[in-house]
């Protein structure tokens, strides 16, 4: 999730919000909703996949246009992926590679061939 998606908050407003947390019967928070300002209601919704990972995150009250992030693991459990909505291309997107002891080397974002960002680790070299 990136920090441009957080509604933004002014500060002279004398509104409190603060968050509501669910689980579920495992304790995992699959919600926060921040209650309190009816000018910025906003909540996050979490769903697990069998290994107990995060599999999703959606962001928003409106069902109709949900901000969202799809999370994707290798076999060996590590994250290798999150999409944001529906394209790989969008720059809230990312992806991670590996070497060959298992050690993030280096991540993506965007996923666009034409217009990469990335990092790449160099071992303090």
């Amino acid at each position: 999730m990136m920090a441009d998606e957080i509604p933004d908050q002014t500060p002279t407003e004398a509104v409190v919000s603060k968050p509501k947390y669910e689980y579920d019967a495992e304790g995992r928070d699959v919600a926060c909703i921040w209650e309190g300002d009816p000018k910025n209601p906003h909540s996050w919704r979490y769903e697990y996949d069998a290994e107990g990972r995060v599999v999703s995150c959606v962001y928003g009250e409106d069902p109709t246009d949900p901000r969202s992030w799809r999370y994707e693991y290798d076999a060996e459990g590590r994250e290798v992926s999150c999409v944001y909505g529906e394209d790989p291309t969008d720059p809230r997107s990312w992806r991670y590679e590996y070497d060959a002891e298992g050690r993030e080397v280096s991540c993506v974002f965007g996923q666009d061939p034409k217009n990469p960002r990335s990092w790449r680790r160099d071992d303090g070299r």
